[in-house]
């Protein structure tokens, strides 16, 4: 969330976690201590539909996440521990 903040061209619409996570309602922005956002932190079932889905989640989440991805939403994966 830090990061993408440089881009002009690049905007933050959703930030997921699972249901009854204590974040779900609070500023995403806020909570990556990159000031307000303006984005509430939600569940993926609630998301906003956005072009890419970038996903940094734990390992077993991945599939889930892909899958919720594959109807034509970009999908870019930097979770670690996965194996084949």
């Amino acid at each position: 969330i830090r990061a993408a903040r440089g881009f002009e061209d690049l905007r933050i619409t959703a930030a997921v976690e699972p249901s009854g996570h204590a974040a779900i309602g609070q500023d995403a922005g806020q909570l990556a201590a990159a000031g307000t956002l303006g984005v509430p932190v939600t569940t993926a079932e609630r998301a906003a539909a956005a072009d890419i889905t970038i996903d940094f989640t734990y390992h077993a989440a991945a599939p889930a996440n892909a899958a919720r991805a594959a109807g034509g939403q970009g999908y870019v994966l930097g979770t670690t521990g996965l194996t084949l």
